[in-house]
């Protein structure tokens, strides 16, 4: 059995682990209590922020298509995003390739659509990364544990790895080597296809000032994700220190981005008791937490069911040929996709 075919038992065999886990250590009484303290109206300003956030998160997006020539327009780009943030509620790799394939079939410029997509994610890892060393620097401090030489290098030796790399990948230099040791052939057109997608990411190095404000916006639209969790254990009457909690959401924001939390459901809500109990909170309050702002998500995302009902069902079938071919050449690489940064 292949990879790719066992992947899905695994995937459900730890999640009915997980579940089972669940049942047995948690205190389902002290869950329902923290769910019961949260407000109708609460839930209604909660839900008003993370649509800011969604709109935060098209306008960026934007910005990198415009860079690149592709004038899509706020409100339209506020569509593709919602259903492409409702795909990736469910599949890992669908709602970036929905959104490519939208703008290439709007404007005709595939290539250029994917590199904006692949920038926008390069931008929320290296944006998500150095949130966690920020928060982790915070949390060493407003906890009162002896400063350590070993977590600020470990902190400030990813911020720099994960920087560089995103000011490599935009030098001329770099660019111009890569291509001449690929030498990627024209008779593959999956790789002629990838060529012409870093041919358009490389044209981002004429763009930098783009690149920059993006990286604040993505900055701070993350900083907004951990501030809505801050609303949210406010909401349900948990007894937090703001900077302190704040400090420990950046590392959960960190965790529930990553490939393997997204596909495996509940490993986020474990994720959160393993950080939230670094301040001490107590593991229903902090899996009830997680349990609300993932279904706040979904719920978030649903104007993209409506859109989605909207488009063609032969669009949806190739979609449906393009992830997957994705997926496979995904695998063949042996990396992981991940839906870090913005919604």
């Amino acid at each position: 059995m292949t990879r790719r075919k066992l992947w899905p038992y695994i995937r459900w065999s730890l999640v009915l682990l997980l579940c089972v886990g669940g049942v047995y250590l948690l205190d389902w009484e002290a869950v329902l209590r923290s769910v019961r303290r949260l407000s109708i109206a609460w839930l209604a300003v909660i839900l008003a922020v993370m649509t800011l956030d969604r709109v935060l998160m098209a306008w960026k997006w934007s910005l990198l298509l415009k860079a690149l020539g592709i004038q899509l327009g706020l409100p339209v780009g506020l569509r593709i995003c919602y259903q492409g943030s409702f795909v990736s509620s469910f599949f890992s790799v669908g709602g970036d390739v929905l959104r490519a394939e939208c703008v290439a079939r709007s404007v005709g410029r595939r290539s250029e659509a994917y590199a904006s997509v692949l920038m926008e994610r390069l931008i929320g890892v290296v944006s998500a990364v150095n949130l966690a060393a920020l928060g982790a620097i915070v949390f060493v401090f407003t906890r009162a544990v002896h400063p350590s030489l070993g977590w600020g290098g470990l902190a400030l030796a990813g911020v720099v790895v994960v920087n560089g790399s995103l000011v490599l990948s935009l030098n001329p230099r770099i660019h111009s080597y890569l291509c001449s040791i690929v030498r990627i052939s024209d008779s593959s057109p999956l790789l002629a296809f990838a060529r012409r997608g870093y041919h358009a990411y490389a044209l981002f190095k004429w763009n930098r000032r783009v690149i920059f404000w993006n990286c604040l916006l993505t900055f701070g639209e993350q900083v907004l994700q951990t501030v809505i969790l801050l609303m949210l254990a406010k909401a349900l009457m948990m007894d937090v220190q703001p900077l302190t909690f704040l400090a420990a959401s950046a590392g959960f924001y960190f965790l529930s981005k990553l490939p393997l939390a997204q596909d495996i459901w509940g490993l986020g809500e474990v994720s959160a008791i393993v950080v939230y109990g670094l301040i001490w909170l107590p593991a229903a309050e902090a899996f009830s937490m997680a349990m609300i702002f993932r279904g706040l998500q979904i719920v978030n995302v649903l104007p993209g069911w409506w859109f989605m009902s909207k488009m063609s069902e032969s669009f949806l079938s190739s979609l449906q040929e393009k992830s997957d071919t994705s997926i496979r050449t995904t695998e063949g690489r042996g990396a992981g996709v991940g839906r870090l940064g913005g919604g």
